[in-house]
């Protein structure tokens, strides 16, 4: 009876994960803001006008991201792999930079095994839905390991997979992939330490590297550190003061971090060495700005998820942005938390509930939480603590679990008065929230915020329903005599809730056409038809936004990531402000030179640029229109690789860079290095010349014609991992013109093949 009761919960959450993903399921819509691109961006919104005159309609103009970085760069990746490509490189945004190193691709993630048997964009959206099935499922066997009932373990398994950081961060695909693996290690940990199983070992390690190689480190790493927090206490729980128990299963689970770290290190030790080589350290955001931490008033969305309104339906008047600080786990399970944290006294309350207030001091703008950023401490200076509102909600969904477990048995011999006190909290809390909002005046409120305040008032409601609601359900618990009346108020609590979450997921959530998925355009048609190897850049964001152009293969100077290549990042700061300057500049991730008169514009091969504007410049010629973008050819660009007839060498970059600024005239002769290149200055002759004979992302041939020894130029972003070949023998690449790669091509014909 009690396996039939346990499947029948299993059911249904298949029923309610495949009610959530039902677009996709039935309709076949991918869970992705495929809307928002072209309802958002040109030339999509020029290519759509003639059908939408005010636009494409969009759900969520917020979670842009996995359309402009997770989606293209995996996209690209296994692409390449497909192909018998080791992924190294992509050369489409940034002006060239690293790809299999950048830890979102996650090539390596094992469930990326889809990939193999349907299409892309079939495969990513089954990925999504696999991540919420298996994190319920996950959720479901660690909590009833715990020997919690049932409908307990049913209870926060949904809280758990509908909670606010797995529905904000669901698109993104990599985030919740490395949270969906935290009970089942969790799980696993605890097996281990009871009795030695090689079926547990291997879930504990394919589950760790899965975590690792799922795509976010900042996430893998919150969970190494919880899951390792949980091991040592559970060792010191078991032990009973015996060394040789702690010796031993210590030791095990040494070997299988180790084993993890040796599997991983194919993703960690690329990614470890690209954040070396990047601007990660100088890019880094204020800490003391106001959305760095989660704000103190931003707590009230643990129980009013849309208190300031809610970027769908563009109401959203807090601080930027909502899906940082959206910790809602569902009205209901966040009370039974807060009743289990006040009444359960165990081994579980102390830990999850430790844990979560520990979670709660990093992330809040405590002085605990201040620390590494005050302290500059590597790595954990440049990551946002706000994103630790993955283990809030997991230890919130744990303790909602524990505390309806505590109910159901425990329901009789509970007093009134402990029951009215954990409602009477939240009605008084409830009514400090009225108060505010129909009162404004006595709290001398700015016009801001009464303004916004009336969004709060609209969205309030809902919850207060839900709040009388479950008061009324709880507290007639204890004048029910019969057991089955009472077990029906329980799944009452439960339906009521899982109904608000799946309508809180559903809201926020996009689904989008496969149609609206990067469509084919006039103007991406023309790039594809005129770029061949030079590159193009826009004039405005909204213009074929950063990395885009990798899903159409279009080289650009721009990108968008929060790991780029620190020389590119010198170049851009440089280009930005048209002066021999390459001193460290915030670009906050997104990286988009628009200065058209600038040395690197024509220096990097930028052919085209795009623009809403008239731009009157002579060097510019307009050649393709659609709708608001026009295209505008770059009549100075240099070749992509060439030959010059000298090299200056200097002793500093910022010599170079001086050199190039003041001789910007004379770049396609005159070559700066700090390297000793002994390379005799001689007129070029016309016979003498560069000629790219193929282009692909881990390769680059090139056939060179010289009567001289030379140096030849490819105005690709310097980067260690690349080398060269002259007819099939090796060569050395050396840094010329500040951050470009040269390398020296002796007389007659040759075959200059650059690989990585």
């Amino acid at each position: 009876m009690n396996i039939i009761k346990r499947i029948s919960y299993i059911f249904f959450l298949f029923l309610i994960v495949g009610i959530f993903f039902a677009p996709f399921l039935i309709s076949g819509k991918i869970p992705i803001p495929a809307d928002a691109l072209v309802g958002m961006y040109h030339p999509f919104r020029d290519e759509m006008a003639k059908d939408y005159s005010n636009g494409y309609p969009f759900k969520n103009p917020l979670i842009t991201d996995p359309i402009r970085q997770q989606y293209p760069y995996r996209f690209l990746a296994l692409n390449q792999i497909k192909q018998g490509i080791w992924p190294k490189w992509n050369p489409y945004v940034f002006a060239g930079t690293p790809l299999l190193a950048n830890i979102q691709t996650a090539v390596f993630y094992p469930l990326n095994l889809i990939y193999i048997f349907i299409n892309y964009a079939s495969a990513w959206s089954m990925q999504i839905f696999l991540q919420s099935l298996l994190a319920a499922i996950f959720m479901f066997v660690y909590l009833k390991s715990l020997k919690l009932s049932d409908i307990a373990v049913f209870f926060g398994s949904v809280a758990w997979i509908f909670s606010g950081f797995m529905v904000a961060w669901m698109e993104w695909n990599t985030l919740c992939q490395a949270a969906l693996w935290l009970p089942l290690i969790l799980l696993a940990k605890d097996k281990l330490i009871n009795k030695f199983s090689l079926y547990w070992t291997i879930i504990l390690i394919f589950s760790e590297v899965s975590v690792f190689l799922a795509g976010h480190l900042q996430t893998a790493l919150y969970v190494l550190v919880f899951t390792t927090i949980y091991l040592l206490v559970r060792i010191a729980q078991h032990s009973k003061g015996s060394r040789k128990f702690i010796f031993r299963k210590v030791s095990l689970f040494i070997l299988t971090g180790i084993t993890v770290s040796v599997i991983s290190s194919i993703q960690l030790v690329p990614a470890f060495k690209f954040i070396l080589t990047s601007y990660r350290d100088f890019d880094l955001s204020n800490w003391q700005r106001l959305d760095w931490f989660i704000p103190w008033q931003n707590l009230i969305q643990f129980i009013v998820p849309d208190f300031f309104g809610n970027p769908v339906t563009g109401n959203y008047w807090g601080i930027w942005n909502y899906g940082e600080f959206v910790g809602y786990i569902g009205l209901m399970p966040f009370i039974l938390a807060a009743f289990a944290l006040i009444y359960r006294r165990d081994k579980k309350i102390l830990f999850f509930g430790s844990m979560l207030f520990i979670c709660l001091f990093i992330g809040l703008p405590t002085f605990f939480g201040q620390i590494p950023y005050r302290m500059k401490i590597p790595f954990i200076q440049t990551v946002q603590p706000s994103r630790i509102m993955v283990l809030i909600d997991f230890c919130l969904a744990i303790l909602a679990a524990l505390g309806l477990d505590y109910l159901m048995k425990e329901k009789k011999a509970l007093n009134i008065n402990q029951i009215l006190s954990v409602t009477a909290i939240f009605i008084l809390i409830f009514i400090i929230l009225w108060g505010l909002i129909l009162f404004p005046n006595i709290f001398n409120f700015s016009l801001e915020i009464i303004t916004g305040l009336q969004i709060s008032k609209r969205n309030l409601i809902f919850p207060t329903g839900l709040l009388f609601i479950f008061s009324f359900l709880i507290l007639s618990i204890k004048y029910i005599d019969s057991k089955k009346l009472i077990n029906i108020v329980i799944s009452l609590v439960v339906i009521i809730s899982t109904l608000d979450l799946l309508r809180f997921g559903q809201k926020f959530t996009p689904f989008s056409s496969k149609n609206l998925l990067y469509p084919e355009t006039q103007t991406t048609n023309f790039l594809k038809n005129n770029l061949e190897f030079w590159r193009f850049m826009t004039m405005d964001r909204s213009i074929m936004p950063p990395n885009i152009s990798i899903m159409y293969k279009l080289p650009s100077v721009d990108g968008y990531d929060p790991i780029y290549l620190k020389n590119y990042a010198q170049i851009v700061a440089s280009w930005s402000r048209n002066l021999p300057d390459f001193k460290p500049a915030s670009f906050n991730r997104i990286l988009t030179p628009q200065n058209i008169d600038n040395l690197w514009t024509d220096l990097l091969g930028v052919k085209y640029i795009l623009s809403f504007n008239d731009e009157n410049n002579p060097k510019l010629k307009q050649v393709y229109t659609q709708g608001r973008t026009k295209i505008y050819q770059n009549l100075n660009v240099y070749p992509r690789a060439f030959l010059v007839e000298e090299i200056i060498n200097v002793t500093t970059e910022q010599e170079i860079l001086s050199r190039m600024y003041a001789d910007s005239k004379l770049l396609l002769k005159v070559a700066y290095s700090t390297k000793d290149l002994k390379v005799k200055t001689m007129r070029l002759e016309n016979t003498e010349n560069a000629k790219i004979k193929s282009y692909s992302e881990n390769k680059i041939s090139i056939n060179v014609s010289t009567k001289y020894d030379r140096l030849l130029i490819l105005t690709d972003v310097y980067f260690p991992e690349w080398k060269v070949f002259i007819n099939n023998k090796e060569s050395e690449i050396f840094p010329v013109d500040f951050n470009l790669q040269g390398v020296i091509v002796p007389s007659g014909e040759s075959l200059v093949e650059f690989k990585i």
